[in-house]
């Protein structure tokens, strides 16, 4: 019963892990060897589509870089196609829940009439002390000790991973680590703190108007059941999901070329606008639509513009739901290395303006894993990155209860 009933939102996990495991870019190239061979077994060196690219794009001219870009291009066509696949599973899943509501409407009385008849039964049983509940069968036993043991293999992972991170990198997070001069690429973090900065609040400053502007579009103005609506939505979601390395190959091509901006920071947050987008569109239109209608509606009765309505009474109420897509796109734009590397850059300094340089916590991370010289370095600054994404997640656990609060 369960299983069939879910198989939609099953198959859909299964589309989505898909596409992660397709556009993953920095953790497969640390571990997988990168050797451009079939491969011939698991325990070969590989090298994948994504890596392809972030290896050989630095040094690549001509017929060479036209091929690394059809590769970002097939990349895209992949992805696009699990979207438009997830686009179906949840089409069908609609039409089947529309006609088990005609049909359940038929049958309302039929139902009725059976729960009666099911509750004279029990009502009997229980006066006379003749009904027990009880457990049999070895199935049912062996499905729960696998669940059981499934939940507690994926927390012990999560716990080791975390464990191990801050146990080889706590010890290695000094004073002069975090604030010392920069120049040296193994001794300090300082750069890091000052071009994250730099790429958060000008990526915000961006995205947000654009994202939330979007998003009241979607839910205020548009026709719902629109093929426009449903456009915008399909080129959302494809957003959301092309590999972060394709980003980084248009904001290459495009910003720092055709736009004669350079590595630079201005580049790397033009393409973290694009990154973040459909996290900060999908986020604020959930938002949104929670907003009760009865809210807009009294305050259209009591004389008030669509305009004013929005700006007092609808983005206010979803305002708790904005302040979350704010902080995972902090989280996402904190974590982001891949699209960063061609466009703002992998330097050991501070920038002196959006048109320098920088190099972000997580690309620092990859200079200091790279160099092979600075490991422990390495390990102090993911214990860094692990304990900023804890904070954002607490954050974003208290907006949610807020919001759920608010709702109440």
């Amino acid at each position: 019963v369960i299983l069939p009933a879910a198989k939609s939102g099953i198959i859909s996990g299964i589309i989505l892990g898909i596409g992660r495991a397709i556009g993953e870019t920095m953790a497969v190239m640390m571990i997988a060897g990168n050797s451009p061979l079939f491969p011939e077994g698991l325990f070969t060196n590989i090298r994948t589509l994504t890596i392809n690219i972030v290896l050989e794009m630095a040094y690549s001219t001509g017929l060479h870089r036209q091929a690394l870009i059809a590769t970002g291009f097939v990349l895209l066509i992949f992805v696009l196609i699990l979207n438009i696949l997830l686009g179906f599973i949840k089409k069908d899943k609609s039409s089947v829940k529309s006609q088990k509501t005609s049909e359940g409407i038929n049958k309302t009385k039929k139902s009725i009439k059976i729960s009666d008849q099911l509750s004279e039964k029990f009502n009997a049983l229980n006066n006379k002390k003749q009904y027990s509940f009880v457990k049999t069968g070895n199935v049912q036993s062996a499905l729960k000790i696998i669940s059981v043991s499934i939940s507690v293999f994926v927390v012990a992972v999560l716990i080791f991973i975390i464990g191990f991170i801050l146990f080889k990198g706590l010890p290695h997070i000094t004073f002069n680590l975090l604030f010392g001069p920069s120049g040296n690429a193994g001794m300090t973090l300082s750069p890091a703190f000052v071009s994250t900065g730099m790429l958060i609040f000008l990526s915000l400053v961006i995205a947000l108007p654009i994202g939330i502007g979007a998003a009241v579009y979607l839910v205020e103005y548009a026709k719902k059941g629109s093929k426009f609506v449903k456009v915008i939505r399909l080129f959302t979601d494809t957003l959301a999901g092309i590999p972060s390395i394709v980003f980084g190959l248009f904001g290459m091509i495009f910003f720092c070329g055709i736009l004669k901006m350079g590595y630079s920071l201005l580049a790397g947050s033009l393409t973290l606008v694009l990154i973040i987008l459909p996290t900060v569109i999908r986020s604020t239109e959930e938002s949104l639509i929670a907003v009760q209608d009865s809210l807009r509606e009294g305050s259209l009765a009591l004389g008030a513009s669509k305009v004013r309505t929005i700006f007092k009474v609808v983005l206010p109420s979803a305002l708790s739901g904005i302040v979350t897509a704010i902080i995972l796109s902090i989280g996402r734009i904190v974590g982001e290395s891949a699209a960063l590397i061609y466009t703002s850059g992998a330097v050991a300094y501070v920038p002196t303006g959006y048109l320098s340089q920088g190099s972000s916590f997580a690309v620092m991370m990859w200079i200091f894993a790279g160099e092979g010289l600075y490991i422990n370095e390495a390990y102090a600054t993911a214990a860094v990155l692990l304990i900023f994404v804890g904070i954002l997640n607490a954050i974003v656990f208290f907006c949610e209860k807020k919001l759920k609060r608010g709702k109440a």
